[in-house]
């Protein structure tokens, strides 16, 4: 089958949906399917594109992006079209449907949702979907809730990697790295955004230390958030417990998950924004 995976996220960025749309593609592939990914062009893309066994077509803004969906359509003989995230690709996928009669299904992962304001195109360009697809019973109940009928949502948990998140991984390396032999490590894996809790962590840290002195909290990523969290650090004089590892490598990440003893990540929604954690369960 000839599938159009659409989306505003795909690496180089980093991030949980990239890897999702990046993992679903060249899975994809893997099955046999003819699989074309329409995204936006960021740095570095050039590099990393011209690596993948699949065709992935980047566009500059909105305008290119209208023409660069209907052309590929054509060009690529699509059969089905995936929306993998954002409005814009629903609205297009929705239109197409309507001119040209190629189904399509939609992704949804929680936050892009949530604000009233956006409810009524949502039931609009979800109308004519095939499925829906979740990534979590959460997200599955919100869109019920916006009057998405339950019988064309489906959820389909992210799954993982057991081979390159192997826990017998040697981790020496981010060990000798960071000087954690002998400590408790507690870890942080995301962007460094409100909505995922690390100033909840910073914050409890000074109790925690009283029963665990040799414990250290690695927070592995970067956002907006980095240099708040770290003034939060210098009030408490946290200074040699924390450590801002920053962005990591997609090969090493695997090491830091098997070098700390507790992940822990306390995101929460703020209503306001329409920002939460999609999977529902952190």
């Amino acid at each position: 089958m000839r599938i159009l995976l659409a989306t505003n996220d795909f690496p180089p960025k980093v991030g949980g949906i990239q890897t999702y749309c990046y993992q679903l593609a060249k899975n994809l592939v893997s099955l046999g399917e003819k699989i074309v990914v329409l995204v936006p062009g960021v740095e570095g893309n050039l590099e990393f594109d011209k690596r993948e066994n699949f065709r992935i077509i980047r566009v500059k803004n909105r305008l290119n992006l209208y023409f660069a969906f209907f052309s590929t359509l054509k060009k690529e003989k699509i059969e089905i079209i995936l929306v993998a995230h954002r409005a814009n690709y629903a609205r297009l996928a929705s239109w197409t449907n309507i001119l040209l009669k190629i189904p399509y299904d939609i992704i949804v992962y929680g936050g892009e949702i949530l604000l009233s304001r956006r409810r009524k195109s949502i039931r609009k360009n979800f109308a004519r979907a095939g499925k829906v697809i979740t990534i979590s019973n959460f997200t599955k109940e919100r869109l019920i809730e916006i009057g998405i009928p339950a019988k064309k949502i489906e959820v389909i948990h992210p799954g993982v990697d057991p081979i390159r998140f192997n826990p017998e991984l040697d981790s020496t390396s981010v060990k000798k790295k960071y000087k954690l032999e002998g400590k408790k490590v507690i870890l942080t894996v995301s962007h460094l955004v409100k909505r995922k809790g690390h100033h909840n962590v910073l914050k409890a840290l000074p109790q925690v230390l009283k029963r665990v002195p040799n414990l250290i909290y690695l927070i592995v990523g970067k956002g907006e958030e980095e240099e708040k969290l770290k003034g939060i650090v210098k009030d408490l004089k946290l200074e040699d417990k924390v450590i801002f590892v920053g962005e990591v490598k997609e090969e090493e990440l695997p090491l830091y998950y098997v070098a700390c003893d507790l992940f822990i990540m306390p995101s929460y929604e703020i209503k306001e924004r329409g920002d939460v954690e999609g999977f529902g369960i952190a």
